[in-house]
């Protein structure tokens, strides 16, 4: 039996202790990954990107990076961090990356750098999303500085396990809202607040 969600009074702090428990108990998350991956691909046959920001997945998080190579017509790039904020690098294969900031899979600074105006679609990872496509990161404000940054034009995709589609985040005004999340079941278009 799934634990109850904090209540509407809680803050993100709560949320994200409660989102990581939830996170550490999915099933078969290989399997959910594959979906995603799936929903993913079909979603671009219809939206075709021609620039698209990736993610290495943490623990707990949805894996896309099989994909890149698999997708001629896009160009893939993945953030490398520095100090407090996101450079991206073209990837033309997973094999490329190295370990860099906090454990996380990096391009190596060598890899071609891509400026965030480049950049159509951002594949967003977040410990959990809501409806209207708000987003609850780990708290280090990268993406929200990111997507702020971006051109206006550029696509938010948040990607999540089902358990991790929420009915409600809390949010802050500087938080940056997705216009779509894919899920293992699908895509939702989001009510931006």
């Amino acid at each position: 039996m799934q634990e109850t969600s904090p209540g509407p009074k809680a803050g993100k702090a709560d949320w994200r202790r409660w989102l990581r428990r939830i996170l550490a108990s999915i099933d078969d998350p290989d399997a959910q990954s594959c979906r995603i991956r799936s929903q993913l691909v079909d979603h671009l046959g219809s939206h075709p990107p021609r620039c698209i920001a990736t993610f290495s997945a943490l623990p707990g998080e949805p894996a896309l990076l099989d994909l890149i190579g698999t997708q001629p017509d896009h160009r893939w790039v993945l953030p490398r961090v520095i100090g407090d904020e996101l450079l991206f690098h073209q990837i033309d294969h997973p094999e490329q990356l190295q370990t860099g900031a906090f454990g996380i899979a990096e391009p190596p600074a060598d890899l071609p750098l891509v400026a965030i105006e480049e950049i159509d679609l951002f594949l967003c990872p977040g410990l959990g999303f809501d409806q209207r496509g708000m987003r609850l990161g780990r708290g280090k404000g990268f993406y929200d500085r990111t997507l702020t940054a971006a051109k206006a034009t550029a696509q938010r995709i948040g990607i999540a396990y089902l358990e991790q589609i929420v009915p409600r985040i809390p949010c802050d005004p500087h938080d940056v809202p997705m216009d779509r999340i894919i899920s293992s079941n699908g895509v939702i278009t989001c009510e931006n607040p």
